[in-house]
Parts: C-alpha cells; structure tokens; sequence
C-alpha cells in the first residue's frame, strides 16, 4: 500500500532514499528550487509542521535545483541549473550553505550548464558530479576541493580535419563495486569509464535503445546497467561484452495495446531492489522498478525476464474535500523512483505542460495537480 508522505508544487527534480545509523531519509529536489528532507520511519518528532509528520526540513535555493546525494544523515550535495554544486551541512545549530567554487584543476566553459546527476563513493570519500554540458568533476568531500575534471569529447570529422567536439551527458550512474562511471552522451552513446583511470574510456558504446534515454542505473552488483527510454522500452547490458553478450536483452513496457494502435508512454524512472532484499525475497537482488508516463509501477525480474507486479495507477481523480472541487490527476507521471531493502518511494509530477497551451484553472473547476510523494513498505 502506497501512502502520500508529501505534496509539492512543482516538477520533482530528484529522489533519493538514504539509510544511515538505522535511520532512512528520504530526499527530493524540484525546479522551484526546493530540497525537502524526510523521515521515512517516520520517528521525527520535532518537526514544526502537524500536517507533514515526515517532513524534516525544506529549504528553498535560489535557482531550480536537479540533483541531489547525500553523505550521511547531516551531510548533502546538490547541483542546481546554472552549474553550482551546493554543500549543506546539518551538523551545526543551522544548516551551513556552501557553494563549491571552481578551482584551479576544475575544467571552465564558457556556458555553465545544470548539474545533472552527483554520486559518491564513501570508500574514497570522492563526489562524482556531470552536467549538461558533458564535464565531470570528482571533488574530494571531505575538502570540497575538485581532484580531477574531464570535459568529454567526440570526434568529428569537418572538410577532412578531425576535431573535438563536446558532447552532452544526459544521465550518469557510479558504481563502487566495479569503479566504473556510466554516462548517456550525444548521439546515443554510452561512455563507461573506471575513475580511477578518467581520462581512458573503459568503453564506448551504442546504446541499446534507439530513443532518448530517459533514465539510468548500474546493478547492484555492478556487472551491468539498465536503461529505459522514451519509447516504452527497456535495455538491460553488461560490462563484459564477451562473457555476457547473450544476456543483453531490451524488453517493452508501459503501453496500452488496443485493437488498431498502441499508446507508447516513456518510462521515465527506473530503479534497482535494494541489496537486503536477497535475504527477504525468492528474487533476491533480480528486482527491478519502471515507472512511467502511464502513471504506473511496475516490478520485474530482470534476470528471469518476468513481470512481477503492477501497481496501483497513480493516475486517479481526486476530490479535494477542502475546496469541493475536483482534482484531475489524469496527468500524473511517475518521474523519480528510489528505493532499498525497506522502501519504494514514488514521486509523481503533472507534465502535462509539455502539451497543454496554458496551466490555469478551466470553467469546470479543473486545474493541474500538484507533485506527490508516496511511500511503500517492501
């Protein structure tokens, strides 16, 4: 069973479920500008709102914010549209605000670009951040200083010269277990790199998807990657092409098949189970979630090819009780999902502005729905 832990007023940026000393938090970002923190435990007693028992905090940035990581309980990096890695700190009587600087061994552009994705790897006390504009830095948290940068490349060939071009990266995921940095780049590629070697590409390859890809995420057990894109469709690949290329696979999703066409929605979001579900389920660590534009959840094993479950649609219409007047949720789409071993949590967003010509209320009392956040308990 799903349940609403919070409503927001904007796009839901970012989502991340984090567990630290038996305590899991729960974070998300906007493009209003928002960080919110939860208690997904819901122990938090001396929150100021009655009306939100698991909101922590919210904190409002100056620009719209895309990405967020967190360290530890008291500990978060963000990124933000213009380019700014953001340090905030909890552990003193106020939450301390830094905003890491670009220093001498940090790459410069002439446009700054948003922060799209930021990850860490506590073994090395190292943040991996990418942006739009195809830099990656890894900055030493613990100095907040950048130790390495790399602006990634693609040749083209112009009247016969051969010439760098940057690239964009579009979506990015670490994984410590292999050390090996997955990115989306332009022209539907995929750069892996092993950090500890940044500068060499460990491969580059085509993506498994012809269509843009929406979303990212290493296994758990860092053998491999999944993608899933606007087309309704999901690629599953592995590092070692040699050993694993015949379990490469790319399966459909998140369509509506009717007699004469299909409705193709994107799958925006995708997430792996968490690594405690192995001693909790048959499935062990083979779970992985999409969700989509349809407004749904699914479950699946990823190793057996096999759908597991369909949850419930989050597109439904409401009535707000306070108002009398109907919600319309019809343009609920599941943007962000995040879990592990305890807890799926969902955040849906109203993207019907990418289509509608205005987003003011109509003469039937409809207007668009806010962002939600919901939680539910494996």
């Amino acid at each position: 069973m799903f349940q609403v832990i919070d409503e927001q007023d904007d796009i839901v940026s970012s989502l991340n479920v984090h567990t630290n000393n038996n305590k899991t938090i729960i974070t998300t970002t906007n493009w209003k500008g928002e960080l919110r923190l939860y208690d997904a435990d819901n122990s938090n007693t001396t929150t100021t709102s009655t009306n939100k028992p698991y909101l922590i905090d919210n904190l409002q940035f100056k620009y719209p914010l895309l990405s967020c990581d967190p360290i530890t309980a008291y500990k978060y990096y963000l990124g933000d549209v213009q380019g700014n890695i953001i340090h905030l700190d909890y552990n003193y009587d106020t939450p301390v605000v830094n905003t890491i600087t670009k220093n001498k061994n940090a790459v410069t552009s002439d446009k700054a670009l948003g922060i799209c994705s930021i990850k860490n790897d506590p073994r090395l006390s190292l943040l991996i951040t990418s942006s739009w504009n195809g830099v990656i830095n890894l900055i030493d948290y613990r100095t907040d200083l950048v130790e390495n940068s790399l602006q990634l490349t693609l040749d083209s060939n112009s009247t016969n010269n051969q010439i760098q071009k940057q690239c964009k990266i579009f979506n990015m995921d670490y994984n410590s277990n292999s050390n090996l940095l997955v990115s989306t780049i332009t022209n539907n590629l995929v750069d892996i790199r092993d950090i500890r070697k940044l500068d060499t590409p460990y491969q580059l390859r085509e993506s498994g998807l012809r269509d843009q890809v929406r979303d990212l995420k290493i296994m758990p057990n860092g053998s491999g990657f999944a993608q899933s894109s606007m087309a309704g469709r999901v690629a599953i690949e592995y590092f070692n092409n040699n050993d694993n290329c015949k379990l490469k696979y790319g399966f459909r999703c998140h369509r509506i098949n009717l007699k004469d066409m299909d409705f193709v929605y994107p799958v925006n979001s995708i997430c792996f189970g968490g690594v405690g579900t192995a001693n909790s389920t048959p499935h062990g660590n083979n779970i992985l979630y999409t969700g989509g534009s349809d407004g749904v959840v699914n479950k699946w094993d990823y190793i057996k090819k096999k759908k597991l479950k369909t949850f419930k649609n989050f597109n439904i219409a409401n009535t707000d009780n306070e108002n009398n007047i109907q919600v319309n949720n019809d343009n609920q789409s599941v943007v962000k999902l995040a879990c592990n071993e305890k807890f799926l949590v969902v955040a849906t967003s109203d993207d019907s502005y990418k289509t509608y010509p205005s987003i003011i209320p109509n003469e039937d009392g409809l207007f668009l729905s806010k962002s939600k956040i919901y939680m539910h308990h494996i």
